[in-house]
């Protein structure tokens, strides 16, 4: 999906993230951009060994956004790492993060096969959708 947000990232710049992520250990070798998200880019790279990851990247910083979503990948990664440590909740492996002092801030992490719950929220029964209204 493309917005004025968005950041949309070159081959060559996917290539060099999972180059940085793997020491050089793996390369892509099928790419699809997921279009469900309106803040972040989210990609699914399938590698040479097979792996499959999901590498989201920031908005450029140059762009100008809200106060409260400075530094929201961060918050994501802290909290996607807290909940793993935590054990009991599927939760994606962090493998790599840039920081939030880049100008290209992005993470990779291992991909989890399922659908988004907006999407799936509706044919669900309230009792599991947490709806008390």
């Amino acid at each position: 999906m493309q917005n004025a947000i968005r950041r949309t990232l070159a081959q060559t710049e996917l290539e060099q993230a999972i180059n940085t992520t793997f020491a050089g250990a793996k390369s892509i070798v099928h790419t699809e951009e997921l279009t469900d998200g309106m803040y972040n880019t989210a990609y699914t790279l399938t590698l040479s060994d097979g792996m499959k990851v999901v590498l989201k990247v920031a908005p450029d910083p140059s762009i100008k956004s809200m106060r409260y979503e400075k530094g929201m990948m961060r918050s994501e990664v802290e909290v996607l790492r807290l909940l793993r440590d935590q054990g009991g909740i599927p939760v994606p492996e962090v493998y790599y993060y840039t920081g939030d002092q880049t100008n290209l801030e992005y993470f990779v992490m291992e991909y989890m096969s399922g659908e988004p719950y907006v999407k799936v929220k509706k044919s669900l029964p309230q009792e599991e959708r947490g709806d008390r209204s």
